[in-house]
């Protein structure tokens, strides 16, 4: 049976999906007990320890993957750490590179590296990974332990996690009619997989495609099957999409001009910001319920339900709140390397397994940007 989870799409800043759920709460409870996801029984990590002080900073992880049963279909493809400040009012999102090089501790007790997006897909694979601690075991598990691994990375308290796959984040964006993205950097991307393509020989023999595979590996190898791709092209400016368009602007990374990793974490994060101004302009409670119904097989959160409570008693507050972002790039804070068996990874510069840098350069951004939001909060950016 095919399990579906959830991508970056459901929380599109300003948690609207922690809204929006909130308000299918209360009239549609059947549906929130297929999204909500149950600790395993007796483990009690599915929220943190409540802070004493109910205003003080925490986050709230973001996932997005495939969320289908090949390979790599649980792999991270979108890792993003919303980060909650109820003093000012603020949130800032900050981007994690997937290449991150971090511990996971799945051996008990011992802990092996791998790269970050591997600590959800791990969480969920109890059969593969038989010794991993309890609390990283059962349909939570994935969640939870890309919890643990961002909070130790951040050292900020990280309250739920949120996933969404592929088709979730195609039909958030269409209930939604689609989102007006404004588009900071124009790109071409010459080859967007076609789904469903992945093998097709493109008209070459048998023959032919042994010869090829003989001579030719990698990238090379596969981009001389041009029919198993299209071609992508956004031009600078407000761009209205739907949600295959929002999908492939979100995923695209072999661009000309804007290819890397950093460059489409930054995309990711336009979405959101033309998500959260389309919930907050178009009155979104009649669409509440049929947008969680559309999502009823493709999220995953540990938000209990009280949660979602205080989030629908507080939604004109969150309209006030700014967001900002922060990316961790090879500018600042991380450095380029290759792992033991030949991996290309990202780690601190500050040395491998030491957060510190990274802890001290994202405390910094926070500082400011919560004393100078840069984003209004219904301004489209």
């Amino acid at each position: 049976m095919r399990t579906k989870f959830l991508t970056v799409a459901s929380i599109f800043a300003l948690f609207a999906v922690g809204f929006l759920i909130s308000v299918a709460y209360f009239t549609f409870r059947n549906t929130i007990s297929q999204i909500i996801v149950t600790p395993n029984p007796g483990v009690a990590v599915s929220s943190p320890t409540p802070t004493p002080d109910p205003l003080a900073p925490y986050g709230v992880l973001l996932l997005g993957l495939r969320g289908d049963n090949s390979k790599g279909g649980f792999l991270s493809d979108t890792m993003i750490l919303g980060v909650v400040n109820p003093r000012v009012k603020h949130v800032s999102l900050i981007s994690i590179p997937r290449d991150l090089w971090v511990p996971l501790p799945i051996n008990n007790p011992k802990v092996d590296h791998y790269k970050i997006n591997h600590a959800y897909a791990i969480g969920i694979d109890d059969r593969n990974y038989p010794n991993k601690p309890t609390e990283y075991t059962g349909l939570a598990g994935g969640g939870i332990l890309a919890k643990h691994v961002v909070q130790e990375i951040f050292g900020i308290p990280v309250r739920y996690f949120v996933s969404l796959d592929f088709e979730g984040f195609k039909k958030s964006i269409d209930i939604l009619g689609g989102v007006d993205v404004n588009v900071s950097k124009p790109f071409e991307d010459p080859y967007f997989p076609i789904t469903g393509k992945e093998t097709d020989t493109c008209g070459f023999s048998e023959d032919d495609v042994k010869a090829l595979t003989a001579t030719l590996s990698g990238e090379i190898l596969e981009h001389s099957f041009m029919c198993r791709y299209e071609a992508l092209k956004f031009d600078r400016g407000v761009v209205h999409m739907d949600g295959e368009t929002a999908l492939k602007f979100a995923r695209s990374r072999h661009a000309l001009q804007d290819g890397s990793d950093f460059s489409r974490s930054n995309r990711q994060k336009e979405i959101m910001l033309a998500v959260k101004n389309k919930v907050l302009q178009i009155g979104f409670v009649p669409k509440a319920i049929p947008f969680i119904q559309s999502l009823a097989g493709d999220l995953r959160t540990d938000m209990p339900l009280d949660a979602m409570k205080t989030f629908a008693s507080q939604i004109n507050d969150y309209k006030t709140y700014t967001v900002s972002s922060i990316a961790l790039t090879t500018d600042n804070v991380l450095t380029e390397t290759y792992s033991a068996d030949r991996q290309y990874i990202l780690i601190p510069k500050s040395g491998i397994d030491d957060w510190t840098s990274i802890q001290e350069y994202v405390k910094t951004q926070l500082t400011s940007q919560e004393a100078q939001p840069t984003t209004a909060p219904n301004q489209t950016q």
